[in-house]
């Protein structure tokens, strides 16, 4: 049978929860803390991030208000709250050449100056890799509700830092920051979907699953975390009208992930 080719785009929280299982290399990635201090334990920060909650008043420069409802995050309890150049940042042990993915939950959230200046603009979440930036995830255009994002990073040395900022000068929160390797099929190395065998060509419009489990359901996740639904019909997944880059393909069978590879779609 032939699946409908769904076309939309979402950023997994299953995804972002299933990354965490194996393990979180960032300490305290829950982004825990004192509501109004200046960075999460665990954490360095520049300038001034505040910590905040969806159950007390706005922590952030005197007189300032939310424009609006904060909503509990989905990984409970505080958050790390950032606006225009500040940033959050912490190293980690990892190993030179390794893959890894990093994941988090992220929510606009427009804040005023009753009177005089109001920042209520879309915002995302910009991810730097040992000071360059490495990955901007989508604007969040929907006030307070939360979305998610992972990237993939490869280490270079032994120990690698990570800072999260925000990518326009609006407010913007983050919680449950993730940070799991893989191996080179883009499978967490915990545990997880088995590696697949997959045949595709520079420009192939296909991809063929060789000797692979049963599946009824295919999702190519590209690098910012985002997937899409393609059609598939037995063993072959149709890849026609994809951009051009590297996808994680994963199968599902009953709404159960069993397959996982790593592919390059368009390539010439």
């Amino acid at each position: 049978m032939v699946i409908p080719c769904l076309v939309f785009l979402y950023c997994s929280q299953c995804k972002l929860n299933a990354q965490c299982e194996g393990g979180n290399l960032f300490v305290n990635g829950d982004l825990t803390g004192p509501e109004g201090s200046f960075a999460a334990p665990g954490w360095s920060g520049t300038i001034s991030p505040d910590i905040n909650d969806d159950t007390g008043p706005l922590n952030s420069t005197p007189g300032y208000v939310w424009v609006g409802l904060p909503l509990i995050s989905p990984n409970g309890g505080t958050w790390q709250n950032l606006w225009g150049p500040e940033t959050i940042q912490q190293s980690v042990v990892t190993v030179p050449g390794q893959l890894y993915e990093v994941c988090f939950y992220y929510a606009a959230q427009s804040i005023t100056l009753p009177g005089q200046f109001t920042f209520d603009d879309p915002v995302g979440i910009e991810v730097y890799v040992n000071g360059p930036l490495w990955y901007s995830s989508p604007l969040d255009t929907t006030e307070f509700t939360w979305e998610s994002a992972c990237t993939t990073i490869h280490a270079s040395g032994t120990t690698t830092t990570i800072a999260f900022g925000a990518s326009t000068m609006n407010y913007v929160a983050i919680d449950g920051a993730c940070m799991t390797p893989l191996d080179p099929t883009g499978m967490p190395l915990a545990s997880g979907p088995r590696p697949l065998q997959i045949m595709t060509g520079p420009g192939a419009d296909v991809l063929r699953v060789v000797d692979g489990p049963d599946f009824d359901t295919v999702t190519l996740t590209d690098i910012r975390g985002c997937a899409r639904r393609a059609p598939c019909s037995q063993g072959v997944i149709d890849v026609r009208g994809m951009a051009a880059g590297m996808y994680v393909v994963m199968l599902w069978s009953h709404g159960k992930a069993v397959g996982m590879h790593r592919v390059v779609v368009g390539g010439q």
